[in-house]
């Protein structure tokens, strides 16, 4: 028997049909599906909390779901999150729910000796049905997330599955001759035995598992294919092969929610740009152009493109978008600390809701009093609070770690501490700064504006001019390699702020541009 329960988003009531496992409806005709799948996909839900599922090897005092619950679950009720992307993934062929198609992950060694899913699997439940149970309580969205090639293994043994090592043709390397992109744990999803599996663990879970959907993680981790990771790029027969898996998954999971009398969603976190996933093996054009997927959650460590693009080719083919916020992983941990504060994630969320996302997903944020979890998930909430806008938020350096030549599938601005710009003298150079809103919308606020430009070295007096906007900046604040300058409000507009760094012709050397960003403080 179904429950109809209840979940706030933005201020509104909104209804989830939630239902026991294994409960049998009326079957839904190809018709009734079609459009049920459509209407849960743009069901508002807020926000979608990546759980990376590594709480249940964490130390409690007694194995129980209440204490697997307590450790990053409860106290989300009273936030703007509609839905829990719960990953059980400890590498390919290791997972942390009770799977069938293979042994779930129990190792205790090390790290590990807090593991509950064997004591939880004992009690007649696991990690998963856990979160799906408290989800469908609290009128949230349950999604179990797959990580497509997971190669945290690479680096500990402990975590190894059996099924690897039993195995090692369908990996992409050895640990003395690991592959020149990814990890040598990495499955080759070329070899019909590993897309075998993935569609057996998927299939298995949509089963056996009350969940409302699917998330199938590729960007954990986006090696897929010998050709690639051996430095060059997948082939077509390669995206073939994972377009034939896609296709599989969806059919199945039409067929389960047919059967149970409610679809079952399938998300995918992706590269947002079609030529860097096409180059690791993923043929996302054809995914969204036969709708394969309801969500697609674009960006990760990287984003390519603007989150507009994105919507625009999603939204012709009804497939919602929640732009995924990761945390920022540049080198300059001062700079990566800039990045990591509650108005910087603000301003992340005010230019995705701008850009017609139908919700956002938070990466790698696991605490549940952290203030984004109240606050992103609602666009006309954000208005009036302090913001600080960067150049870019994520950087280029990720682009190149798992591709060669990734970075050339950027088209959004690069600027930071890990892609700085040379400025010679009589030089200049411009990059722009979005703010998706009018900064002045309350209408009895007036904000404060600071710009904070980062130099490799202080420049000497007079051989740089910073302008915002066609407006010179003067007397800075200097802190350090930055240049901090009072901005007055009135110059700030919606959408693209160009900031503008000339060397001075008479300057002794160049000067190295490593950062920038907007603060935007309300009194």
């Amino acid at each position: 028997m179904n429950v109809l329960a209840g979940m706030a988003v933005a201020g509104m009531m909104v209804p989830i049909v939630i239902g026991a496992v294994g409960a049998e409806e009326a079957r839904l005709s190809d018709t009734e599906l079609d459009r049920a799948r459509r209407e849960a996909a743009f069901r508002p839900r807020g926000l979608i909390y990546n759980n990376d599922g590594d709480d249940v090897f964490a130390a409690v005092d007694q194995i129980t779901p209440e204490a697997l619950l307590a450790v990053r679950t409860l106290g989300m009720e009273d936030t703007q999150v509609g839905a829990i992307a719960y990953s059980t993934t400890r590498s390919f062929a290791g997972w942390t729910h009770n799977t069938r198609p293979c042994p779930p992950f129990l190792s205790t060694e090390g790290p590990f000796v807090g593991n509950m899913t064997a004591a939880l699997i004992d009690q007649g439940t696991d990690p998963l049905e856990v979160i799906d149970t408290w989800c469908h309580e609290n009128g949230r969205e349950a999604f179990w997330s797959m990580r497509m090639n997971d190669t945290h293994d690479a680096g500990n043994a402990a975590m190894r599955p059996q099924w690897k090592l039993d195995r090692p043709h369908l990996l992409m390397g050895t640990e003395d001759e690991p592959p020149r992109y990814g990890r040598w744990t990495s499955v080759d999803y070329g070899e019909e035995e590993v897309r075998e599996l993935a569609f057996d663990v998927i299939e298995d879970v949509m089963a056996r598992y009350g969940v409302d959907g699917v998330e199938l993680d590729f960007y954990r981790h986006p090696v897929f294919f010998r050709a690639h990771a051996e430095g060059g790029q997948a082939t077509d027969e390669n995206r073939a092969q994972m377009t034939e898996l896609i296709r599989r998954v969806r059919s199945a999971a039409d067929e389960i929610g047919a059967r149970r009398g409610r679809p079952i969603l399938l998300s995918a976190r992706v590269p947002d740009s079609l030529g860097y996933a096409a180059a690791v093996g993923l043929d996302l054009r054809t995914w969204i152009e036969e709708r394969l997927l309801d969500i697609v959650i674009p960006s990760g460590y990287v984003q390519f493109v603007p989150w507009a693009d994105t919507v625009r080719l999603c939204h012709a083919h009804d497939i919602a978008v929640y732009p995924c916020l990761s945390n920022p992983t540049l080198r300059d941990l001062d700079n990566r600390a800039l990045r990591a504060t509650i108005e910087t994630y603000r301003a992340r969320a005010v230019n995705a809701w701008a850009a017609g996302a139908d919700g956002l997903q938070i990466f790698n944020v696991f605490t549940q009093s952290h203030p984004l979890w109240r606050e992103l998930g609602d666009p006309q909430g954000l208005v009036g609070l302090d913001k600080r806008y960067f150049v870019t938020f994520l950087g280029p350096r990720m682009a190149g770690a798992y591709l060669s030549g990734g970075a050339s599938f950027i088209e959004i601005p690069t600027l930071c501490s890990d892609a700085p710009v040379n400025i010679a003298p009589g030089e200049a150079h411009e990059e722009p700064i979005e703010i998706a809103e009018d900064i002045r919308a309350d209408g009895t606020l007036a904000p404060e504006v600071a710009l904070s430009v980062q130099f490799a070295e202080r420049p000497p007096a007079g051989a740089v001019s910073v302008s915002l906007n066609g407006r010179r900046l003067v007397a800075p604040e200097a802190d350090g390699n930055w240049l901090r300058f009072r901005v007055p409000g009135e110059i700030v507009r919606e959408g693209d702020n160009v900031v503008r760094v000339e060397c001075a012709d008479g300057a002794d050397a160049e000067v190295t541009w490593r950062d920038a960003y907007l603060d935007v403080s309300y009194p």
